[in-house]
């Protein structure tokens, strides 16, 4: 574990940085995502997550638990997570996930994009 506690989020992002996170269920996914929501770095993280049955946020709390980690960090405000294939139009998001990220417009400009997972 001596890795991903040794993560320091300011070494790849700049102050007010929004960023897009592929793989944010995953083992390490899951710690980047700790990391950037308690950075006061990152202004905002698109945290997106290969589709499966499961919720996406179900999926990112089960993976939170299975970490040690405390899954309020999901309810940041600076989280949107987003269940996405990245071979699909518009990430084969929905019109709800959609509407979210036009509302967010700053995905329209993220600033860092750090993909953990390849399609």
């Amino acid at each position: 574990m001596g890795l991903v506690s040794d993560i320091t989020v300011g070494h790849v992002v700049d102050i007010g940085d929004c960023v897009l996170l592929t793989g944010s269920s995953g083992s390490l996914g899951i710690h980047l995502l700790e990391k950037m929501v308690k950075s006061t770095d990152i202004k905002c993280i698109y945290a997106l997550s290969t589709p499966t049955r499961k919720p996406v946020f179900e999926k990112h709390r089960l993976a939170a638990l299975r970490a040690g980690l405390d899954e309020r960090i999901l309810g940041s405000e600076k989280v949107l997570l987003l269940s996405a294939d990245l071979t699909l139009s518009n990430f084969g998001l929905d019109d709800h996930q959609l509407a979210k990220v036009e509302y967010n417009r700053d995905l329209l400009s993220v600033s860092k994009v750090l993909i953990l997972a390849f399609i």
